[in-house]
């Protein structure tokens, strides 16, 4: 990966890693199952020294992606922003950059993103506002959900086992969407610690727990309450009617 990027210098190693794109499709048999395939922001990274962004998005990155739209023409491709690690700058850091090179591609009614709570945390941002900017343009295809402590690196936490508050936004913005009728939600998250085999799942137990009970939490609110509270300009009984909501009181 280090010498095959969509943006290195040298036209052979862009074209191998296209190549290698294109074997990994067949291999998952992307044309018979239906499979989407994730874009990860972070391949664009490798060897980008001289290179700027405007020639990375109108050449080889963008070339990268329409090579990809031909091969199959019932590909759907979600680009994933990611705005560090294993770099310190990466070229699509947010879903604002993602939707820009969906865009400009040759079939951009086939290319989304996909929004991963850690990565957007990461970028400085809040995850909810960039699903929901996704949304504005019918282009969230799939959503990462977990959970972040900090800017220093991607750590995977267990969904909402950071913030609370955080978590409820995420599903709101999901369900008040429908977006279980528009894309998929999964769990990418990772246990805190080594541990015996038999247990080794419970992060996994928890995010979709917790995801489920918010979705229950997020559908039993007073809305006509809190519209009446907007009205009101009552921002401060809205914020404790959404935490006496998240803690059952």
């Amino acid at each position: 990966m280090a010498e095959d990027s969509f943006t290195e210098h040298e036209q052979g190693m862009q074209q191998r890693q296209r190549d290698w794109q294109l074997r990994l499709l067949v291999a998952l048999v992307v044309g018979v199952v239906g499979v989407g395939l994730a874009l990860y922001a972070t391949l664009a990274l490798w060897r980008a020294d001289g290179l700027d962004l405007s020639r990375a998005l109108a050449g080889p990155l963008l070339e990268a992606v329409n090579t990809l739209l031909t091969y199959d023409k019932n590909l759907r491709i979600a680009i994933e922003p990611k705005p560090n690690e294993p770099m310190d700058m990466a070229y699509i850091p947010t879903i604002g950059h993602a939707l820009a090179i969906a865009f400009k591609t040759d079939a951009p009614q086939r290319v989304g993103c996909l929004v991963e709570t850690a990565h957007a945390i990461l970028a400085g941002l809040d995850p909810s506002d960039e699903m929901a900017f996704a949304l504005a343009f019918d282009k969230l295809y799939s959503v990462h959900l977990n959970d972040q402590n900090g800017l220093k690196f991607d750590e995977d936490r267990a969904f909402g086992s950071i913030d609370l508050r955080r978590a409820f936004n995420q599903v709101r913005v999901l369900d008040d969407n429908q977006f279980y009728k528009k894309g998929m939600v999964g769990m990418d998250v990772k246990a805190m610690r080594t541990q015996p085999v038999e247990i080794a799942t419970k992060h996994l137990r928890n995010s979709l727990q917790l995801f489920l009970r918010l979705v229950e939490v997020v559908r039993d609110l007073d809305r006509k309450k809190i519209a009446a509270l907007i009205s009101a300009r009552d921002y401060e009984e809205l914020d404790w009617l959404i935490l006496t909501s998240l803690i059952n009181r």
